[in-house]
């Protein structure tokens, strides 16, 4: 027997048709959306920088991969505690971004005595188990004991006889705009 449907019943019929086709394409667009924007999210909180040079050796050497916390760095009002590694951008003076460790932050005073090689802040002694050698190399940026600025960081590498670091005109005293943010993971190597 053959029923003829009425002109409601095929409208209604088209109206499911097109809400399972709406479902369906949401089923497959949200996914790839979501993912676009987590990507997104990830990439301006967070940075990928390699390490390039030994200036940092034993704590992270040349080809590591880390993971700089920007947006950290930001929402805390671009505050870092001594003995942060951070991620320095490139500036005029040194063409590419630097990996250094925070010795010392603004109004802190420090001391270097570069025959013993100890390195002072506020009076006290750092015991730095990081370091590669003590530190004996003075690059003339400064007369000691120096202060440092508001809203600027005296930052040094662990390899501290190979590094190009505050000691040094090119770099000085490092602002608080200059910096990327922290060092918050170093990547697995391959090789290791």
């Amino acid at each position: 027997m053959n029923q003829k449907r009425t002109d409601e019943e095929i409208r209604h019929e088209k109206k499911e048709i097109r809400a399972r086709e709406r479902k369906e394409i949401r089923g497959v667009i949200i996914p790839y959306i979501s993912v676009f924007l987590v990507t997104c999210a990830l990439l301006l909180c967070f940075q990928i920088v390699n390490v390039d040079g030994d200036s940092m050796l034993d704590t992270y050497k040349d080809g590591d991969v880390v993971i700089v916390n920007r947006i950290g760095y930001m929402l805390s009002d671009k505050r870092l505690d001594r003995g942060d590694v951070i991620v320095v951008g490139a500036t005029d003076n040194v063409p590419m971004a630097i990996i250094k460790r925070v010795i010392a932050v603004g109004g802190d005073e420090i001391n270097i005595d570069f025959i013993s090689g100890a390195v002072t802040v506020n009076g006290e002694v750092l015991t730095e188990k990081y370091i590669r050698e003590l530190t004996e190399s003075d690059e003339g940026a400064h007369e000691y004991p120096v202060i440092v600025p508001e809203g600027c960081f005296f930052i040094m590498g662990d390899n501290r006889n190979h590094s190009i670091d505050s000691r040094s005109p090119l770099i000085g005293f490092v602002s608080s705009d200059d910096i990327i943010g922290k060092v918050v993971f170093k990547l697995p190597s391959f090789g290791e």
